[in-house]
């Protein structure tokens, strides 16, 4: 069993502009890659994978009263299915 996450993210007004402001949502707002991919072999009682299986998409995240808020796009495999869409909201 293995399972690789790459995840990088782009903050862009905290180091790519000189804007500089108060908000706290504008002022975190990163975007973001990420790409999974995993490999399980047969484990007893479940039915074995054969191949691996990947996803990939973009995201952006940021901090609203404390909370950080992330968006997800990703498809599960390749860009010909359907995309699937995440909102998550966690607390720091």
């Amino acid at each position: 069993m293995a399972l690789l996450n790459a995840d990088p993210y782009f903050p862009l007004f905290h180091e790519l502009t000189p804007l500089r402001t108060g908000i706290s949502m504008v002022y975190n707002f990163q975007l973001g890659l990420f790409a999974d991919i995993a490999v399980a072999g047969q484990a007893t009682g479940l039915p074995a994978v054969t191949r691996q299986r990947y996803a990939y998409g973009f995201s952006t995240r940021t901090l609203l009263a404390g909370y950080l808020i992330r968006f997800d796009m990703a498809w599960p495999g390749s860009f010909s299915k359907e995309p699937v869409w995440y909102f998550a909201i966690n607390l720091l």
